[in-house]
């Protein structure tokens, strides 16, 4: 996009007047502001797409690697996951003492979704959790919740400003580009 690659996540608005790349880089910067410091740490990024955003965290966050585990970062994928208590199960396993597991994911919450909301859930085969199934899981997995923060607002106004980002897209690009926004409305359930 804009001859950059751009990170697999959604995006998360702070500041006025940001680029779609910029948004997806204060999602990633929340999530690690919430970690003790990773400079100098190993660092295991799971369901990292494409990389960059790995490759964001190497070079702005100074892990000696990326690849070992003292942490682990999850940032939306977890959703993908059919059986979340293994995968859980498996973070413990490997997180060396004292470790510490991130998720960002999207959780379900109590509402009802229209007729099309539902089909285009159920087509999509997408595992979301509510956060009682996170806690509960969680625990039983022997790995304890220490934060908890709902981001809902930021995302949501990030997505008020994807018409804008497709106007500062070269021309290009834009079919590419709006198959990829399409689809990420879609999973959100927008």
């Amino acid at each position: 996009m804009n001859n950059e690659y751009t990170m697999l996540n959604y995006p998360y608005h702070v500041n006025e007047g940001e680029r779609f790349f910029d948004a997806q880089k204060n999602l990633t910067d929340y999530c690690l502001s919430l970690l003790p410091p990773v400079k100098g740490k190993n660092v295991l990024e799971i369901g990292c797409g494409n990389g960059v955003q790995a490759r964001y965290i190497l070079e702005n966050y100074s892990p000696s690697s990326i690849v070992a585990i003292d942490y682990v970062i999850n940032i939306e994928s977890a959703f993908h996951y059919p059986d979340k208590p293994s995968f859980f199960r498996e973070i413990k396993r490997v997180l060396k003492p004292g470790g510490t597991y991130l998720v960002a994911d999207i959780l379900t919450t109590p509402r009802r979704r229209s007729i099309i909301g539902r089909y285009w859930k159920n087509r999509m085969s997408l595992n979301h959790w509510s956060i009682d199934n996170y806690e509960k899981e969680l625990s039983k997995a022997d790995l304890q919740i220490d934060r908890f923060s709902d981001i809902t607002p930021g995302v949501i106004e990030s997505f008020s400003n994807y018409r804008q980002w497709m106007r500062d897209i070269e021309k290009r690009h834009v079919i590419p580009v709006n198959a990829f926004i399409l689809k990420v409305l879609l999973i959100a359930g927008i």
